[in-house]
């Protein structure tokens, strides 16, 4: 599986947990995903489960104002 389906995969496994059905795409806007800080939370930690590392890990903050935005951190590495 790629970064970008890794991500996908785990944001839909979280909107089932609350209930909700989202199909994610790469210009589709953060906020429009409707998680909130907890969420997030878990994808970032289910994330560097499946991808060995955290972006965010050393304090760094980024502008993440669409899907897309949010898998290029993911792809960096």
């Amino acid at each position: 599986m790629t970064v970008q389906e890794t991500i996908f995969q785990i944001m839909k496994e979280t909107a089932e947990e609350k209930g909700a059905s989202i199909q994610p795409n790469l210009q589709l806007p953060i906020g429009e995903l409707g998680f909130d800080s907890m969420d997030w939370a878990v994808i970032v930690v289910k994330l560097e489960q499946e991808l060995g590392f955290d972006p965010f890990a050393d304090g760094a903050r980024f502008e993440i104002n669409t899907v897309q935005d949010f898998v290029r951190l993911y792809q960096k590495e």
